[in-house]
């Protein structure tokens, strides 16, 4: 795995929209002494998913809001918030999968600490023949272990 991208993992979606969490992202988002939660922001022009500890700030992401990380089954789930809109929530049809992607510059001390969360296809259209000036395709390129094995 490239040294920019710390963690990458891939998950399918189970019935109501529930989305197993690999560890990691249940051990980044720990806060002593809370339950835990994850915020849900989305960029408006993409519209890909970005979980935070808080509302992410910057002008280009519309936060939602915070959702608990809960046990069921042996496993910590998220399911995303009713609010969402139709576009976002069409992600999230059983069966579906969906990629986690922490990016060493995500894991926040002066900034909010964030995951994306990406459909197959979201992942996909950020290769050769995406926009060329996305810095988050640049980022995806540079991760030899993201890239489809042929």
């Amino acid at each position: 795995m490239s040294t920019e991208w710390e963690e990458i993992a891939s998950r399918t979606i189970r019935d109501n929209r529930k989305v197993r969490t690999p560890d990691w992202f249940v051990e980044l988002f720990a806060v002593d002494g809370m339950d835990d939660s994850v915020f849900w922001n989305y960029e408006k022009n993409s519209k890909y998913i970005v979980l935070s500890d808080r509302p992410l700030s910057k002008s280009q992401y519309q936060p939602v809001t915070r959702t608990l990380i809960y046990n069921e089954g042996g496993y910590r789930k998220i399911r995303p918030p009713g609010d969402f809109s139709e576009v976002l929530l069409s992600k999230f049809f059983e069966g579906n999968e969906l990629f986690y992607l922490l990016h060493r510059d995500m894991r926040g001390e002066d900034n909010p600490t964030s995951v994306y969360l990406l459909t197959r296809r979201e992942v996909l259209d950020l290769l050769p023949n995406g926009n060329p000036d996305s810095d988050l395709k640049s980022k995806i390129l540079s991760t030899p272990g993201l890239l489809p094995s042929i």
